[in-house]
């Protein structure tokens, strides 16, 4: 069966875009009513890089620095993981397709744009699928904190809570992308 592997690739990426974009608005929003003071980055597409050593940097966060690239990168690539899996689970697609899937997607969709192929590094590295090395990675860069304290685990348990949102949207993301409009209004509904 031939399938439209551009197509395909091209809202699969459209959506989970959209889906992270408006995820970390909400995230921004809900934290900075714990404490506004505390929130100070508050835009992934910000280079800025904070000053951490790597022997703090969670272990199964995939990069060697937290900045808005990385962190970004590391959810983009957790969503990738995520839509993998869902669309091996739901049949989509099988084990078969995934090299022309992936083939695809870096060479239409993440040539040229940096942050992309930095996200291509955790598909193959280190196992992401939990969520709370990001979330930890994301508290200090949301924080612009470099030591580990209660409020950053609190603030890192906040958004572990809310990844599970970010989760639905990756999986609307990927029923949109393969053609399964009913389930994707389903979980739209659900969330």
């Amino acid at each position: 069966m031939s399938r439209e592997w551009s197509k395909i690739c091209s809202t699969l990426i459209k959506f989970i875009d959209a889906g992270r974009e408006k995820w970390f608005s909400l995230l921004i929003e809900l934290l900075t009513e714990f404490d506004k003071s505390k929130v100070v980055n508050t835009d992934l597409k910000s280079d800025l890089s904070i000053g951490i050593g790597e022997g703090s940097i969670p272990d199964n966060f995939p990069f060697n620095r937290i900045s808005g690239e990385t962190c970004e990168a590391g959810l983009m690539g957790w969503q990738l993981q995520g839509a993998v899996a869902i669309a091996l689970n739901n049949k989509y697609m099988v084990e078969d397709e995934m090299g022309i899937f992936f083939e695809t997607l870096i060479r239409n969709h993440f040539a040229g744009n940096d942050r992309r192929m930095l996200s291509t590094a955790t598909i193959y590295g280190k196992d992401i699928s939990a969520t709370d090395g990001i979330a930890l990675a994301l508290s200090y860069y949301i924080t612009n904190q470099t030591l580990n304290s209660p409020f950053i685990v609190d603030i890192a348990q906040e958004i572990e809570a809310r990844m599970a949102f970010l989760a639905g949207f990756t999986h609307a993301a990927v029923a949109t992308a393969f053609g399964d409009a009913n389930t994707a209004q389903r979980i739209m509904t659900e969330l």
